[in-house]
Order: C-alpha cells, then structure tokens, then sequence
C-alpha cells in the first residue's frame, strides 16, 4: 500500500516516514506539508494520507475537508496530539477514517494505516478513552 503524509513539521515527517519504511507491505509516496497535499499532489498515488493536526489549528483540519472535496476516494488518517482529543468530532466530520496520537506506539499507527488502506476506520484506543473523559458540555 502506497501511504502520503502532509505536515508543516518535518521532524514529524522523518520520524514517520522512519517508522514506516520499516513495513514492506508500506510505501512511502513523498511527503508533502498540507497546503500543497489539499491543493495539488493528493490523486491516485496512494492508498492512505496521514494528515498532521498536532498543532491542533482549524487550517490543518480544514487541509482535510479541502482534500477530499477535490479528492474524495482519498482515505485519511489523523495524527493529533493527545492533548486535542476534543477535536475528534471535527477530524470525522471534515470526513477522516482515523485518528492516531502522536503518543501511540509505532504498531498502532502501522495497524491504523492498514485498517484504513482496507476501507476500516480506526480510533487509537488511548484517544477513545481520553474522548470519555472529558466533562459533558450543554
């Protein structure tokens, strides 16, 4: 399977990109920062596009819904900080199949790429049990 990753962190990407081209069933196509992946270079090259939203800003989110208007066969997974659990809601309406922290271990985040490859969806289990505790709001 053919993965894309869009950061504005490129730390974030070869740290990725390292964790992944270990897995043989896992190409990397080029990493690209979001701007550029909503834009141009999201077509049929892939089968995955992790998208970075560590930094928790709507312009990273809205990097997703852009993406898939104009690409909408393309499968996304979301790599957050923990800290920004309360933006699950937001990832999935914007029409994200995953979401990762980048506090997950590397299987996790090998495993969310082939659940999503696959036509899955997929929430970190840390990040589902973080979503539970947070304080209803009305």
């Amino acid at each position: 399977m053919h993965v894309r990753l869009a950061s504005e962190a490129s730390l974030l990407c070869k740290g990725v990109h390292d964790l992944l081209e270990s897995h043989p069933e896992i190409m990397l196509v080029e990493s690209v920062v979001c701007k550029q992946c909503c834009d141009q270079y999201c077509c049929d090259s892939h089968d995955v596009v992790i998208i970075d939203i560590s930094n928790g800003r709507i312009g990273s989110l809205d990097c997703i819904r852009k993406m898939l208007a104009r690409f909408p066969h393309s499968k996304v997974l979301a790599l957050i900080n923990i800290e920004h659990v309360s933006l699950l809601g937001d990832i999935f309406d914007r029409g994200a199949l995953g979401v990762v922290s980048l506090d997950a271990d590397a299987s996790v985040l090998v495993e969310a790429v082939k659940r999503i490859a696959s036509g899955g969806v997929y929430v970190e289990a840390a990040l589902a049990q973080a979503l539970t505790e947070i304080p209803y709001k009305k």
